[in-house]
């Protein structure tokens, strides 16, 4: 008979605890331990599909929610026009020994893109010379912006789709307040961009109740093949090109019909204001040095029209008996043609009219808000002129004053 030797059952038990804890540290562990030593093939893979500079500040290997290996603190270019929070891959720690990377999906967080990024990333789109080093299928941004100098941009989601010669096929980013699909056609970009209840992030304050763009993009230019939307409960039509090649630079056309001229003019000036439904039509030239100085001098040509509103600060029936300042003027019509230019704004050609009052004139508002100019008004109906005054137009925006 041969006697077995028996392990106790409790003991049994705290063998199986242990491998348990031992396999859970194990685990914690290689949560946390990085995989440095690995970050220069990594950064040298990256830099030879991309063309540009890497840099990588921690490569790690982690399970959880999910095993993944990612990128942190990642800076791309030669002055590190692009930088990013953290990258994201669903590989095992083998991939990082292999020749050549192949990636179903990448996840990008925290991206951030200054101004000389934009060139770039129109090169990182293209097909690379060789493209089995590093394979990417699928690229999913999160919390990503444009990093732009004295302009706040939104934040972005995206979901980029890469075809197999390693070109961009189709991307979409999504902000709190817009939408834009791009597609790609042979060596440009073709996009659809929408909106609603969103304020350009440069440029007056104006906020778009609804915006739709057709758009092409090019490695140098854009080009704004239809703009369609509503402000200030308006409907507005228009085109616009920009280069960036030397500067900034856009120029378009533009049309305005049966929009709320209050809320518009808040956008540009808060010392005057004014009621009534405008339309305007007319072109625009904008440029600068960089995108956060292209609206330091615009350029603007465009005939408007005003019906049924009234001016205040200024009662013109009032003035013809004395020199005085406030009040308001009623008026059934007031159209003319607006030039800006080197920050001056000139009101050419103005004709008002209502049943009891009529004007013409000039008025010019300097780059300060001083006035200048001639208003020419008549008294009566359009068969029997009670009064006749020619009125210097003096004062400032925000407290003007006419007077013989």
């Amino acid at each position: 008979m041969i006697l077995r030797e028996t392990i106790p059952r409790d003991r049994t038990q705290g063998i199986a605890v242990g491998l348990v804890a031992l396999i859970l540290l194990a685990l914690t562990l290689m949560h946390f331990v990085t995989l440095n030593g690995h970050t220069e093939g990594v950064r040298r893979v990256i830099s030879g599909r991309l063309g540009v500079p890497v840099d990588i500040a921690e490569l790690r290997y982690v399970l959880l929610p999910y095993p993944r290996l990612t990128l942190q603190g990642v800076a791309l270019g030669a002055s590190q026009e692009i930088k990013i929070g953290a990258i994201a891959v669903n590989a095992n720690p083998l991939t990082l020994l292999a020749d050549s990377m192949t990636l179903d999906e990448v996840e990008v967080t925290g991206l951030v893109a200054n101004e000389g990024a934009l060139a770039m990333m129109s090169r990182f789109a293209e097909a690379p010379s060789d493209n089995r080093v590093l394979v990417v299928r699928r690229i999913r941004l999160r919390e990503s912006r444009l990093g732009l100098r004295d302009i706040v941009t939104p934040v972005l989601d995206g979901d980029i789709t890469i075809g197999e010669d390693g070109s961009v096929e189709h991307a979409v980013l999504i902000s709190s307040a817009t939408r834009a699909e791009l597609r790609r056609k042979d060596r440009t970009w073709h996009a659809a961009i929408s909106g609603r209840s969103w304020q350009a992030p440069l440029g007056p304050a104006l906020t778009f109740d609804e915006l739709s763009v057709a758009a092409v993009f090019e490695p140098d230019r854009v080009t704004l093949t239809s703009i369609d939307g509503r402000i200030g409960r308006g409907i507005l039509k228009g085109t616009a090109r920009a280069t960036w090649n030397d500067g900034m630079r856009a120029d378009g056309e533009f049309s305005l019909t049966g929009a709320e001229l209050a809320p518009l003019l808040a956008a540009f000036t808060r010392d005057f204001t004014a009621t009534g439904a405008v339309s305007v039509k007319g072109t625009f030239v904008l440029q600068g040095a960089s995108l956060s100085a292209l609206f330091a001098a615009p350029k603007v040509d465009a005939m408007f029209s005003v019906e049924r509103g009234e001016l205040n600060n200024v009662d013109l029936l009032r003035l013809l008996q004395s020199s005085s300042r406030g009040g308001k003027t009623r008026f059934d019509t007031l159209g003319g043609a607006l030039q800006v230019s080197d920050g001056q704004l000139s009101f050419r050609k103005l004709q008002l009219g209502s049943a009891a009052l009529s004007a013409e004139g000039e008025v010019n508002v300097a780059p300060n808000g001083d006035l200048s100019g001639r208003i020419n008004t008549d008294v009566g109906t359009k068969t029997v002129v009670v009064a006749r005054t020619d009125l210097n137009v003096r004062g400032t925006v925000k407290s003007p004053l006419l007077a013989p």
